[in-house]
This record gives structure tokens, C-alpha cells and sequence, in this order.
């Protein structure tokens, strides 16, 4: 053999090794590891904590983890928390009994998830995230009440006669033992509940009550540390793809999705579009591009987008709550980068978060509650808002107004029990109910016994159903809502009278009130109707009477000029980029109310927008999101809005291409 054939068998298998190395080097930028499901477990924090599994107690060691039907028992002493995954913590303080009635199989939040907790003995408080989709639901019963809960932060107490219940972050409805309806706590509240003295009024929570203060800090402290939890998760992701430049990992993530079965191709693509949340979270000025990746991916995942979505849900609410003043001062020192949590990024992240749902009527009405409830948890926790908070609180009363017109034609009693528990915490953003810290009365200071004579006055109409207080009064306090609170030009202004129980619940005493004006010339009553006159500042009175004596409150409406001509003739739908797009784009728009004038201003946020094509279009909140298709699409665009009593409509297109006919960006299109 001479010596150039040497040399060229020599080359030729140099060449097919590093052929093998490079082909092997290039396969393994597409390859993922399995990730195990975060469990539920308990951790002991202090002391002793024990476990039943049928009829036998064990002792935690450290971590254990849980499922339905066991019990958890901390000592004296001794503290403890349930870790449920992605979805938060129930902390139990000493002496504490709780039983799992029924938990998920693991804490992604993947599925929808239903938690049932009894409570037998001690004190439990949750830091839990919102729940995602209507199916979900998490329940704590005692042997007094039970309390659904539709928040986030919140305690229970189970007294030995009774149930003590503390909430400093969103709602939880109280159901006693006994009682015809609920009664919902919101931000910042305390209620008693049970037989006899152990039921109190609700209460807000003040500076002397310590166990929720000492929550509150935990809470924060939870957030901190969890937010560097989910960011080593992230970077181990980010990680394995090693550093393969872009185009080069799509190739081969697009040949191992070519190549795969369709279960493995769901796995994987799942895979990817957590790698690429990853990749967000490390260089947020490319998030955009790793977002839009993600769209593109969604349709190879199919049942297990569940998990993109809930691993979504806990990096969009934590890097809401980092805006937030417990942590915001320390924000440079947060894992989670602090350009993800701008509100256009958050919005982004929701959207993306959002359309990894169901798509029926139901799910998109509770889908925009969630939304509308996290722009409250903004204002209650005093983010800087661009607008002014009172502006702010209006934005989002209308659109929860919109909402509830179409909740009677639904009639689904988990839509309205959310919106009703949204719209309370809107009535503390705007000082409703005004729940004071209850004053104990002395038993031996009791109230003159007096006897009325009969007079020729009118009967006073008194609310039914209800106990007077030691005071006599049924209702502890007034609040005068007017609506709208800053009208424009003349416009009608409805004026509704709510009287407080001390029990935190409300009625409506608008037909039993008297309306009256600071100055009679700034305006004209017609029973609850007013229609300003001058321009600025009005104060309304409300005259209400009891057994007990008239009682009056006032409220401030805010009448300016007309900006544009009154009479509405249309709308339009603006885009601010191109309608014809490919797949995974987010095209901006924004609605216009065109004035008899021809002037024009924006109503996007008043206005409800639809498509005709689920499939193809997702409307979000300022942005219209586009998927996949296998050939070009045009999908349709309604906006509909409603401004004193008249309502029009408009349509636009938006024409999607595939990603097959875009050579200048990657795609996961699978053909």
C-alpha cells in the first residue's frame, strides 16, 4: 500500500469521525433532559411534625412528600409548610391539625387543580397563586365553616368553638355553619364566625393584630426566595443547550420534532418552549424573539401546553409582586430581572399565559376576570400607575361592567361569585365598604329602654333580615357610589346608596334615599339621576333615615366639557403594523369612537373585541396574537362598543401566512 493511499484512507476516516463527532455534537443540542413534576410535600421548619397515611402516624424527618387523604400534625413548638409545587405554601403553626381532603397529583398546576383542606385544631395561613381556570378551586373547612377562596393571601384560626378567619390580600367567602349566604372578606379584613359570641362584624386588620403582620413578612420572604428557585430552574435549562448559536439549536430541534412520534414530539416541543422561557428570562431585551418562539410552538404541544402555562403563571406573578414596596426597594438583588416585570413584558407574558386555556365562552369570561383582578392587586399594592388611581379603579369597574352584562346569559355561579369578590376589593380601592375596628359594649352600660309615640310621619322602612346592632342602627356605615364619577358634557350621572352591616355585607338603599345638591345650580335631580350643569366639582348628598334618626353622606363628582361631539356615529379599529402577518406575530391595534364632529378617541379599553376564528386569532389586551396555520388564513376582527345607551360595531382582517413561506426567522412548523 503506498503512501498516498495511507494518507487518503487516513483523511477519509478523520473525516467520518468528525463527521460522527459533529453529527453527535449537533443531535445533542436538540436533546432535553426529563424534568421530574414538582411534588407535594411537608417540610418540617421547627420542632416536630407527624404524618398519617391511613391509620399510621410517622414522623417528618425533613421533607415528605403528600397526597389526599393524609393528615398533618405539627407539635408544641413547632411549625411546619405543605409546598404545593408551583402553586405556593400553607404554612401551620404549632398545635395544628390538617387533613388533605383532596389535593392534585403534583403542583405544576398543568390542570385544572381543586384543594380541600380541614382544619381540626390550630392556625393555617396560605400564600397561594390565583387560580388559573374556572374548573379550579380551593376550599378550607373547619366544624364551623367552610371558606372558598378566590385569593391569595390568607389565614384561618380553628378556635375550639369557633373559626377566626384574616385575609391581607385579595378575597375568601365565609361560609358558617347555619348562616344563608357568605360573607367575603377582602384586603386587610378579620373576621369571627360561629355560634353565639363567637360571631364578631368584619373588621379591618390594624397594627395590634400580629399574626398577619408576621405573615406578611414570611410571605414576602417566600416570594424573595422562590423567585430564586424558579431562576436556577431556568438557568439549568438554558444550561443544557450549551452555547450552539440560535439558528443552529433551532435546526436541530426542528429535525428531533421532524423525527419524533407525536407523543414525543409534544414532549419535546413542551421541552423547548420552556427552554426558550428560559432564554427570556436570562436576556430579557431578546424576550420578544423567544416569546414569539413559544407561539410558534404551541400547537406541536398539545395537552401538555398545561405545563408551559403554569410555570407562566408563577413568572408573571412573581415579577408582579417584585414591583410591589416589600421587595421593590431590593430589586437589583431579586433573580428574576426587573425588565421582565415593565408592564408591557407582563403584558406579553399574560397573553401568552392566557391563550394556553380552553376557548369557550366560560373559560374567556373568567380568563378576563383574572386579568382585571391582577390590575387590582396593582392598585391595593400601590404600584406607580400612569394614571391616576381613581382613573384607574373607573378603567377597571367598566370593563368588570361589561363582563357581568353577559355573566346572566352564561349563568355559571363560579363567574359571578369571582366577579363579585373583584368588585368588593374595587370598593376598598375606592374606600367601600369603610369596615372599622368594632367597639366591645360594656354589658353593664345598657341602652335606655324608650316608647315611641305614634305620629302621623312616614313608616320608615327598615332592612329586612337583619338584626339591629347594640347601637340600633342596621347598617354601621353609608357610602354614596356615583356612576360615572367624572362625566363628560351633560351626561347622566346614576346615584346608588349602600348601607355597610357589621358584618361586612352590603344592601342597596337607593329607593329609600333622598338626593340633594351642595348648590342647587350646579345641576337637576330627578330621584337618583343627576344631570350636571357646572362645570368642575359637584357635591351630592344622600339623606337616608332609620329607626334610629336621618343620616347624611356626601360624594364628589367631577363634570368637565365635552372633549368631542356627543353623538356617537362609529368605530373603528386602528393597527399600528401590518395585518398581514405570519404565525406567533402580535399585531398592535386600538379602538376609536368617531364623533358626530369627525373627532375621535380612543375607547380600546371600554370596548369588547372578538374573532371569528379561535384557531387562527387570540384578541389580548391591546394586541391581537396569531397562530399557526398550514396555508394562508384571514381571520376577522369585531370591536364593539356602547357610550350612552348607543352601540356600534366594527370589523377588521388580519391575513396569517405560514412560517414556510418566512425563511427569515425560525419555525417549529411540523409539515
Amino acid at each position: 500500500m503506498n503512501k498516498s493511499r495511507i494518507l487518503a484512507l487516513s483523511g477519509g476516516a478523520l473525516a467520518i469521525l468528525l463527521l460522527v463527532i459533529g453529527g453527535t455534537w449537533f443531535w445533542s443540542v436538540g436533546s432535553v433532559a426529563a424534568e421530574k413534576l414538582p411534588a407535594i410535600r411537608v417540610q418540617t421548619v421547627k420542632g416536630t411534625t407527624e404524618f398519617k397515611t391511613g391509620d399510621v402516624w410517622s414522623v417528618v424527618a425533613d421533607v415528605q412528600e403528600i397526597h389526599t387523604g393524609n393528615t398533618v400534625k405539627t407539635g408544641a413548638d413547632s411549625e411546619a409548610q405543605i409546598l404545593w409545587g408551583d402553586q405556593g405554601v400553607t404554612r401551620l403553626d404549632e398545635n395544628t391539625e390538617l387533613v388533605i381532603a383532596e389535593a392534585p397529583a403534583d403542583g405544576s398546576g398543568s390542570e385544572s387543580s381543586v384543594i380541600r383542606l380541614k382544619v381540626n385544631a390550630g392556625r393555617v395561613w396560605n400564600r397561594m397563586l390565583k387560580l388559573l381556570d374556572v374548573d379550579s378551586a380551593m376550599e378550607v373547612t373547619t366544624s364551623d365553616v367552610v371558606a372558598t377562596v378566590r385569593g391569595t393571601s390568607y389565614g384561618i384560626i380553628k378556635q375550639p368553638t369557633c373559626t377566626e378567619a384574616a385575609v391581607t390580600e385579595s378575597a375568601v367567602g365565609v361560609l358558617a355553619t347555619g348562616a344563608s349566604g357568605e360573607v367575603l372578606l377582602t384586603d386587610d379584613q378579620w373576621g369571627s364566625f360561629g355560634a353565639n359570641d363567637c360571631k364578631k362584624p368584619v373588621r379591618k386588620l390594624t397594627k395590634d393584630d400580629a399574626w398577619p403582620a408576621e405573615q406578611k413578612v414570611k410571605d414576602t420572604k417566600f416570594d424573595r426566595d422562590y423567585m430564586g428557585a424558579v431562576r436556577l430552574r431556568f438557568d439549568e435549562r438554558a444550561k443544557q443547550a450549551g452555547l450552539a448559536p440560535a439558528f443552529l439549536r433551532s435546526a436541530s430541534e426542528r429535525l428531533h420534532l421532524t423525527l419524533a412520534s407525536k407523543e414525543d414530539r409534544e414532549r419535546l416541543a413542551t421541552a423547548y418552549a420552556q427552554r426558550q422561557l428560559a432564554f427570556a428570562v436570562m436576556n430579557p431585551a431578546n424576550a420578544k424573539t423567544s416569546l414569539a418562539n413559544i407561539r410558534g410552538l404551541l400547537p406541536v404541544m398539545g395537552d401538555r401546553a398545561g405545563l408551559l402555562r403554569g410555570e407562566l403563571h408563577i413568572a408573571t406573578t412573581l415579577l408582579s409582586r417584585s414591583r410591589y414596596p416589600a421587595l421593590r426597594d431590593d430589586s437589583a438583588q431579586l433573580a428574576l430581572p426587573s425588565a421582565l416585570a415593565e408592564p408591557s413584558s407582563l403584558t406579553e407574558l399574560r397573553l401568552l399565559r392566557d391563550v394556553i386555556v380552553k376557548n369557550d365562552a366560560i373559560d374567556t369570561r373568567y380568563r378576563e376576570l383574572v386579568r382585571i383582578d391582577e390590575g387590582v392587586d396593582d392598585v391595593l399594592a400601590g404600584v406607580s400607575l400612569l394614571d391616576g388611581r381613581t382613573r384607574v379603579v373607573a378603567d377597571l369597574m367598566s370593563r368588570l361592567d361589561v363582563i357581568d352584562v353577559e355573566l346572566d346569559k352564561l349563568a355559571d355561579t363560579r363567574l359571578v361569585s369571582k366577579s363579585r369578590a373583584i368588585r368588593a376589593r374595587l370598593m376598598v380601592a375606592l374606600g367601600i365598604p369603610d369596615v372599622t375596628v368594632p367597639v366591645e359594649p360594656n354589658p353593664e352600660d345598657k341602652p335606655p329602654i324608650r316608647i315611641n309615640e305614634p305620629t302621623l310621619t312616614q313608616p320608615v322602612i327598615k332592612a329586612p333580615t337583619t338584626q339591629p346592632t347594640q347601637s340600633g342602627r342596621v347598617y354601621q356605615s353609608l357610602r354614596l357610589l356615583p356612576s360615572p364619577s367624572a362625566p363628560i358634557g351633560g351626561q347622566t350621572v346614576t346615584l346608588k346608596l349602600f348601607g355597610i352591616k357589621s358584618d361586612g355585607q352590603s344592601d342597596e338603599l337607593t329607593a329609600y334615599t333622598s338626593f340633594s345638591l351642595a348648590r342647587l345650580s350646579d345641576g337637576s335631580l330627578q330621584g337618583n339621576y343627576l344631570t350636571p350643569v357646572f362645570m368642575g366639582t359637584i357635591t351630592v348628598n344622600a339623606t337616608y333615615r332609620d329607626s334610629v334618626g336621618s343620616r347624611t353622606v356626601s360624594a364628589s363628582v367631577v363634570h368637565s366639557a365635552p372633549k368631542s361631539a356627543t353623538a356617537l356615529q362609529s368605530v373603528e379599529i386602528r393597527f399600528t403594523g401590518p395585518t398581514t402577518v405570519t404565525c406567533s406575530a402580535s399585531v398592535p391595534y386600538k379602538v376609536y369612537a368617531i364623533y358626530a364632529s369627525g373627532v375621535s378617541k380612543d375607547v380600546s379599553i371600554s370596548s369588547t373585541i372578538t374573532v371569528n376564528d379561535p384557531k387562527l386569532l387570540y384578541p389580548g389586551d391591546g394586541k391581537i396574537l396569531t397562530f399557526c396555520s398550514g396555508q394562508q388564513a384571514t381571520g376577522t376582527v369585531t370591536a364593539r362598543y356602547t357610550e350612552l345607551g348607543v352601540t356600534k360595531t366594527a370589523t377588521a382582517s388580519i391575513t396569517v401566512t405560514p412560517d414556510v413561506l418566512n425563511t427569515t426567522k425560525p419555525t417549529y412548523r411540523i409539515f
